[in-house]
């Protein structure tokens, strides 16, 4: 998973988990199992400090006790510390190793991955254990005076704008990701086209039919990082759009896993038990 902050992607995690679930609930080949690795995660839970020194720093902060974070942007704003962020992403690969070596189902890298290098790892390790690979992009469109403004107002974790600013400049495309579209009233349709699709913006609830959907498109990235796997130089696949974009990619879409079945983002158990292919 891959987008800048405010984009949708704990939204359409969820919605994903909720799809790969009721997959699972209607097929004996689909692991049940699902892991969730992100590096914030790692300041949610409290950023390896003990339960007095997290005392001690919401004191520090005018609070009563961390608890009382929770009123004040959590326990992730209370601990982030820009100098573990190499300890947090850290915890990120330890985490989603221990998941591939756990054979779980579904796993998802849920970071904002600005450029390509910072998920490589994360691909290659996938590879090697036998999952599928794909990169689901989720993105919000710019338009003249709105993008900068909405990202900061729908980030949960408070990031100021300046921070913003230096993602969106550093931000790199990849051409074989999935591109699922965020509108100010919630997560848009998942697309295969350039551009905006059509149709209704979805709330913001977990949705098995949008999840769905955003594991059928990602079967394109899948084909398209099997190729890249390969290093093919064959040119027109039909399952990937070259993108456009220097803040995102266009995607195809179908059904997941074709026949063979599932995967993950970034990873995941064909639905057969082997590698899932596009």
């Amino acid at each position: 998973m891959r987008g800048l902050p405010g984009c949708g992607k704990s939204t359409a995690t969820r919605q994903l988990l909720a799809a790969w679930e009721l997959l699972a609930s209607q097929s004996s080949h689909v692991s049940s199992r699902t892991a969730v690795c992100s590096a914030d995660v790692f300041f949610e839970n409290g950023a390896g400090l003990t339960r007095r020194q997290l005392h001690e720093l919401a004191a520090s902060k005018g609070m009563r006790s961390p608890d009382e974070a929770a009123q004040h942007g959590g326990i992730y704003r209370l601990c982030f510390d820009r100098s573990k962020l190499g300890a947090a992403h850290e915890s990120c690969r330890r985490a989603f190793e221990n998941a591939l070596r756990a054979r779980t189902g579904l796993v998802i890298v849920d970071n904002t991955n600005t450029q390509l290098k910072e998920y490589d790892n994360y691909k290659h390790t996938a590879r090697r254990e036998g999952y599928a690979v794909a990169v689901v992009e989720l993105r919000c469109p710019d338009e003249p005076g709105i993008f900068e403004q909405q990202l900061h107002a729908r980030n949960t974790h408070g990031v100021p704008m300046e921070v913003l600013r230096t993602m969106i400049a550093r931000w790199e495309p990849d051409p074989l990701s999935a591109v699922a579209l965020m509108r100010p009233g919630g997560l848009e349709r998942a697309t295969d086209v350039k551009g905006p699709p059509a149709g209704r913006a979805v709330p913001h609830a977990p949705d098995t039919a949008l999840g769905l959907e955003l594991l059928q498109v990602t079967n394109r990235a899948v084909a398209g990082h099997d190729a890249e796997a390969l290093k093919t130089e064959e040119d027109g696949w039909e399952t990937v759009s070259r993108s456009s974009s220097s803040r995102g990619g266009s995607s195809g879409g179908s059904h997941w896993g074709g026949s063979k079945g599932g995967g993950t983002i970034f990873g995941g158990r064909g639905m057969d038990g082997g590698r899932g292919k596009g």
